[in-house]
């Protein structure tokens, strides 16, 4: 790259203020969240199945993405909005490569699980576009759906907490994905805070508690695993 050029990025980045540096920091972090998608799938590759790989994160995801990027266009937010689209390929990208290694019979549940998600965010983004009475009560309503579903994103790795606390171990919990969920959640209720929005600074407060406990589990349970951070989150 021409010396011009890095300095007419530098001056880009000096130019920021504050809180449009935090939004691009914290989309950063959270494409990284979104990438640990692609180890499920490099598994499934390795084995030619799908065995012992789940889909429901997947669509899990892009339903979470589909409601922020309707909150993030109410807001008029360029952040919300660009990290959302990739949310939501990247989780198109992941459940095209899950179908083409299931079986059929799993093919057609995919398929009925789909649909019913496509018709829940079409409920919701129907209700926020032609019921809702004011701006002011589609951001609302619909804010609180999306600060619902981050919660749950945040806590799905918690499902395996009886199995830490059994094995007395923490190697069922994806150290990486766990740091990579706190920094994004904690760098997103701060952005929340400065831009005025309850539903992003609370969801990803939250977010960042539950992330918090998550981490917590490996100072009380270590595990034996050695994660290497420079390959594990960048390879959800």
């Amino acid at each position: 790259m021409p010396l011009g050029s890095h300095s007419s990025f530098l001056r880009r980045v000096l130019d920021m203020n504050g809180v449009e540096l935090l939004s691009w920091v914290a989309t950063v972090t959270t494409i990284c969240v979104f990438l640990a998608g692609w180890r499920m799938c490099q598994q499934i590759r390795r084995q030619c199945n799908t065995q012992n790989v789940i889909y429901f994160p997947f669509i899990a995801c892009w339903l979470n993405c589909v409601f922020w990027l309707k909150y993030g266009v109410l807001l008029s937010d360029p952040a919300m909005i660009f990290v959302n689209v990739i949310g939501i390929i990247f989780q198109v990208v992941y459940l095209f490569i899950y179908c083409s290694y299931a079986a059929e019979e799993q093919k057609a549940e995919i398929v009925r699980n789909c649909f019913l998600c496509f018709a829940l965010a079409f409920a919701v983004l129907g209700y926020v576009r032609w019921i809702a009475a004011s701006w002011e009560t589609a951001v609302s309503h619909l804010g609180l759906v999306c600060s619902v579903f981050t919660v749950l994103m945040y806590g799905a790795p918690l499902s395996a907490v009886r199995r830490v606390m059994k094995s007395r171990s923490t190697e069922s919990l994806p150290l990486p994905l766990c740091i990579a969920n706190f920094l994004a959640s904690v760098e997103w209720s701060v952005y929340g805070y400065f831009i005025g929005s309850q539903a992003v600074e609370i969801a990803n407060g939250l977010g960042a508690i539950v992330a918090a406990l998550q981490l917590g589990l490996f100072l009380v349970y270590p595990s034996r695993t050695h994660y290497d951070l420079s390959t594990a989150v960048p390879p959800v």
